[in-house]
């Protein structure tokens, strides 16, 4: 007798290993395949495939021929709520027919948590100084889906935004950022998801502390080197970290060598300094700096470096006149000479001033000048001719150099007399 022996379904039953489970978390699922009555085990093997849209999750997998069973572990790039169902479909062999499992396992795929984290660089940093804020966004479970979405920088003690970036691949773009007041700033960085797949999160707060920038001063003079009581212009130039913020206070200008304060500016509203003008009234090498003081913390004090300013004396002209400039024999003649600086100012001229005719190599007068101004000399030639007179400046000091006035040349006449006749007999006799 022959009989036909058909094949048998079998009986097919899927699991989940986590039926609530969130992206990127991995999932086993179970297929157990097994005869419905009877020894003989089913061989083969199982697809796994998600119902909605018939996304194989693990292609044909195995079974054990000791336990009839095959397992998929997978893990979901994008959340299912309320959920998803994932079926077991066996192949079949040659006792036992192909056979999709009775009941497929539930799924529920939630977003998956994060963790925000904030680093800073430099730290602490200084007014106007570029801080470089890093955030890091990272998933409970790390696999195929990256988070999106944005992430805010903030400064939550002024209530500032930094930045608002956006994520690319999952990573978050350096917000750098420039303090322009000093202080303590707490910032964190917030994170909001883009999508379904994760969900935002905060960072602690980075303390960022800004401290006071640094100056740099650099002085200069012109011009270099300067005569006594020349004008000379002192410019300083400040320098900090650019940025939106700008030094105020104000600046000393001040000789060292005499301990004396040349000027005492305000910087402007734009962080520049007003020049210093100043004339020394003494000659010789004197040393100038420049002195910073902050009217705010968010700029620390500051001095130049110390210029030498050589101070040379100063020339003269000495000019002379004279009064008659005609005059006679036994006639007084006053002569003025008068001594100019080429700069003027509270320094005055000091020394002698020694009148010469210089035709007969005579000292006319030798005169002391007090408080910058010659004494007049008064002379009496006593013989008639041209005389030529001038007036040589010799100084007293260092601060201003000597001088030769022109020659005045006096003219002395002849003086006029008168003659009287006067007889000893008025009257007198023939032959008297």
């Amino acid at each position: 007798i022959a009989e036909t022996v058909g094949r048998t379904a079998p009986v097919v039953t899927i699991v989940s290993s986590l039926p609530n489970a969130v992206v990127n978390q991995t999932v086993t699922f179970t297929a157990t395949v097994k005869p419905a009555s009877g020894t003989v085990l089913p061989t083969g093997s199982v697809t796994f495939t998600l119902t909605t849209g018939g996304t194989v999750l693990c292609p044909a997998v195995a079974i054990s021929n000791v336990t009839g069973i095959a397992t998929c572990s997978f893990a979901f790039s994008a959340a299912a709520s309320p959920g998803s169902t994932i079926t077991a479909t066996y192949s079949g062999d040659s006792n036992f027919s192909g056979l999709a499992a009775t009941t497929a396992a539930a799924e529920v795929v939630a977003a998956t948590s994060t963790t925000t984290a904030l680093t800073s660089s430099p730290s602490p940093s200084a007014v106007n100084q570029s801080v470089a804020f890093t955030a890091t966004v990272t998933p409970a479970f790390v696999g195929a889906a990256k988070p999106t979405g944005s992430v805010v920088f903030a400064d939550t003690s002024t209530s500032t935004t930094l930045c608002t970036v956006t994520l690319n691949n999952g990573i978050v773009p350096v917000c750098n950022f420039t303090f322009t007041t000093s202080g303590s700033n707490n910032v964190v960085a917030t994170y909001t998801s883009g999508d379904a797949n994760f969900t935002g999160s905060v960072s602690p707060a980075d303390v960022q502390g800004v401290g006071a920038g640094a100056v740099t001063i650099v002085l200069t003079s012109l011009p270099s080197p300067s005569l006594v009581k020349q004008p000379v212009t002192f410019t300083a130039t400040i320098t900090t970290n650019n940025g939106a913020t700008v030094p105020q206070g104000t600046m000393t200008y001040t000789d060292t060598s005499t301990s004396t304060t040349l000027c005492t500016v305000t910087l402007t509203v734009s962080g520049n300094v007003p020049a210093c003008p100043a004339a020394f009234a003494t000659a010789g090498t004197h040393t100038i700096s420049a002195a910073f003081t902050s009217s705010n913390s968010n700029f620390s004090n500051g001095s130049s470096n110390v210029l030498s300013q050589p101070v040379t004396a100063t020339s003269t002209t000495t000019t002379l006149s004279s009064f008659p400039a005609a005059s006679g024999v036994n006639q007084s003649v006053a002569f003025t000479a008068v001594v100019t600086p080429g700069f003027t100012g509270t320094a005055k001229p000091s020394g002698t001033v020694v009148f010469t005719d210089t035709s007969t190599s005579t000292v006319l007068c030798s005169k002391a000048l007090v408080g910058g101004v010659v004494p007049v000399c008064n002379f009496t030639f006593l013989s008639a001719g041209t005389n030529n007179v001038t007036a040589t400046y010799t100084s007293g000091d260092s601060n201003f150099t000597g001088s030769v006035s022109g020659v005045d040349a006096q003219v002395v006449g002849l003086t006029p007399t008168t003659a009287t006749v006067v007889s000893s007999v008025p009257s007198a006799a023939v032959n008297q």
